[in-house]
């Protein structure tokens, strides 16, 4: 199969959130690993204030004030995520985590950043072009679905998600269109797979995150040296909502006389002690930890990948739409039982690390295969 120029649009800015990071790493790896030369289109989304902007004024402003009339829980939301937005940009200005440093090392990114009127007028070349993964799809931007991408050329869907977004029929319908000239749609959830196929699209697959992809010994490779010479528990909270007390968590460590290493982000606000480590050094965190307790994806896919005993908190409220990922992950591995039930002594309960090896093993050879597929056919 002849090697390809792969351009990637998925979420990559964050400053704290380790799993967007580290999923825009390992698509961007896994391909390169195999001949291509995979990068990164820096696209940020940004408002300019030209003539449509303006036309589109009234148009803006009347769905705003419809979504808090009559779409309540919609807008608390929304304004859940604003709340979040500003404190996550207070705590990253007090406590750098410096993303930057991981993002100039290990990822390869188009020299400029791109806007949505930029990405159109003069898109990046490329041969074939891929849309996640992350939530991409929560939003209709139609960058997020390639609808830049020149004619002739390939477009991938791999892994997006639609963060358990609800369609009403005005976005099912602009949706259904923006899928029409995939090539390949490869969803992470089973709720975008669902949507795809009510779209009119029965070819659409149930696929890993891409972290999945890479084995231990990748991730190993740059991660940090072991931070603590003590056995500690991880604590990975993001500002997600969530029906659980850290408290019983301190607890749980303290009568089994281990020390709690708290990181926590995305507008995650407590009395709690924290640390703020970077990407390599938060990874070593998970690689090096006795336990792990988290309600982040991403924290239970590195535990799962570093084999370490763990406990998911499942989201809670307005957040319970975006638990699917973690759910049909776990099941992908057999590994439900990790839900959090009122009680951390799962943790004490071993892993079935061969299974979960061998699973991963197959996960990436089976990927590997696809890809070859997808960009030769």
């Amino acid at each position: 199969m002849q090697n390809m120029k792969i351009g990637i649009v998925t979420f990559w800015n964050s400053e704290d959130n380790y799993g967007q990071i580290l999923q825009c790493y390992a698509l961007q790896r896994f391909l390169r690993d195999k001949g291509h030369d995979a990068f990164l289109i820096r696209y940020a989304p940004g408002r300019k204030i030209n003539l449509k902007w303006v036309l589109s004024l009234p148009c803006r402003i009347v769905r705003k004030i419809s979504l808090r009339l009559f779409r309540r829980k919609e807008f608390r939301f929304s304004q859940r995520f604003k709340e979040m937005n500003r404190i996550v940009r207070q705590e990253n200005a007090a406590h750098p985590r410096h993303f930057s440093t991981f993002k100039e090392r290990f990822i390869a990114v188009t020299s400029r950043v791109y806007d949505q009127y930029d990405i159109f007028t003069d898109p990046p070349g490329a041969d074939a072009y891929i849309a996640g993964s992350d939530q991409v799809w929560g939003s209709v931007d139609p960058v997020y679905y390639l609808m830049f991408v020149p004619e002739g050329c390939k477009k991938i869907a791999y892994a997006p998600s639609f963060g358990g977004m609800k369609l009403a029929g005005s976005l099912r319908k602009k949706i259904k269109r923006y899928i029409s000239g995939f090539d390949v749609l490869a969803l992470r959830e089973r709720q975008g797979v669902e949507i795809c196929r009510e779209l009119g699209r029965s070819d659409a697959s149930l696929v890993p995150d891409p972290t999945l992809l890479l084995s231990v010994h990748d991730y190993s490779s740059i991660a940090a040296p072991c931070l603590y010479s003590q056995d500690y528990l991880l604590l990975y909270l993001l500002g997600n909502e969530i029906d659980f007390d850290v408290a019983e968590v301190y607890a749980w460590a303290r009568s089994r006389h281990i020390e709690v290493k708290y990181v926590a982000s995305q507008g995650r606000q407590d009395a709690y002690d924290k640390i703020y480590p970077n990407v390599d050094e938060w990874l070593s965190l998970i690689r090096n930890a006795r336990y792990v307790v988290t309600n982040s994806f991403h924290g239970m896919v590195f535990s799962i990948i570093f084999n370490k005993p763990f406990v998911v908190i499942p989201l809670a409220g307005s957040f319970t739409r975006m638990n699917d990922r973690i759910f049909d992950t776990l099941s992908a591995v057999h590994l439900t039982e990790r839900i959090y039930k009122n009680s951390l002594d799962i943790l004490l309960d071993p892993l079935d690390i061969r299974a979960i090896n061998d699973y991963l093993k197959q996960t990436g050879n089976d990927i590997s295969l696809k890809f070859d597929y997808w960009l030769g056919a």
